[in-house]
């Protein structure tokens, strides 16, 4: 994959932004598009758009749907404008800044609860066809060894692996999902129905 060139608007205001303390990444690739610059500690987008972005019907619609898919994930999407950005690059950025530093806790329902301040990351592999069906929202849950620490609030990161000669190795794409809900199961109350479990399965059954 080739390296996206940033514009001389998105390198105005990184640079802007970056004056001002905002730690940022330029075109960070998100798994399945880039972003022309991202801010981890607010979970921020922001894409720096051209005019096509307001006037081309198939850029409005790709636009509508990056930033659903994006704020299903967790990431909230701010468009700015290179007009936007040449006529008022110093207040965006103060703005901007104001808001990753001081203003998080007033955007969206759950996100940036007060605990969300000591929430942990737990990173997990996940293989491919699991990845995909999280990806295109048709999964929205994970059954694993509770050999870990987890709570409600807490960020779940899901690597994709695959198999490669006589290993597996990540491919890049990374998954953060924030939890919700979490039970614990006790197994040792199944132990009399094994045979019954070995031979028949069980279903994991998610409810909309």
């Amino acid at each position: 994959m080739s390296k996206k060139v940033s514009t001389k608007q998105t390198l105005k205001l990184a640079e802007a932004l970056k004056k001002r303390g905002v730690h940022l990444e330029l075109e960070y690739w998100d798994g399945h598009k880039h972003v022309d610059i991202f801010i981890p500690k607010a979970r921020i987008y922001i894409e720096v758009d051209g005019v096509q972005h307001d006037t081309k019907k198939k850029q409005v619609i790709s636009d509508f749907n990056r930033d659903y898919f994006s704020h299903k994930e967790g990431f909230f999407t701010k468009h700015i404008t290179n007009e936007e950005i040449e006529e008022h690059l110093e207040s965006i950025a103060d703005a901007i800044t104001f808001v990753v530093n001081e203003g998080m806790n007033g955007i969206g329902e759950n996100l940036y609860k007060e605990k969300s301040k000591h929430r942990r990351v737990v990173t997990k592999k996940i293989d491919t066809v699991w990845f995909e069906d999280i990806l295109a929202g048709k999964k929205k849950f994970e059954l694993r060894l509770a050999d870990f620490e987890i709570e409600e609030g807490d960020i779940l990161r899901l690597e994709e692996w695959v198999p490669f000669k006589d290993i597996r190795k990540p491919t890049g794409r990374i998954l953060e999902k924030q939890v919700s809900y979490i039970r614990k199961i006790d197994l040792k109350g199944w132990i009399s129905k094994q045979p019954e479990l070995l031979d028949k399965g069980m279903y994991i059954l998610q409810f909309e």
